[in-house]
């Protein structure tokens, strides 16, 4: 059997053994959130739903515009062709 002092090394050791895995999950738990792998990711996504959004407004606002500059160079090209 376990006498005093034996029983009070084991739970200094299950005490120790219970820190050292708390400072594990502490340590990992700073990784994780340090870790900013996804952050780029995101951020790349960001400045393309911008871009997209861009491009969208101003096909909505020069449409038309865009629309009879072009059906004027399909015309002359077309033109272009004939003796």
């Amino acid at each position: 059997m376990y006498n005093g002092f034996e029983m009070w090394v084991t739970e200094i050791r299950k005490k120790i053994l219970k820190e050292k895995t708390m400072l594990k999950l502490l340590a990992l738990k700073e990784a994780y959130l340090k870790n900013e792998d996804g952050a780029t990711a995101i951020e790349y996504g960001l400045i393309a739903a911008g871009i997209a959004l861009a491009i969208v407004a101003v096909v909505f606002t020069l449409g038309d515009d865009l629309l009879g500059i072009f059906t004027d160079i399909e015309t002359e090209l077309a033109g272009a062709g004939t003796p």
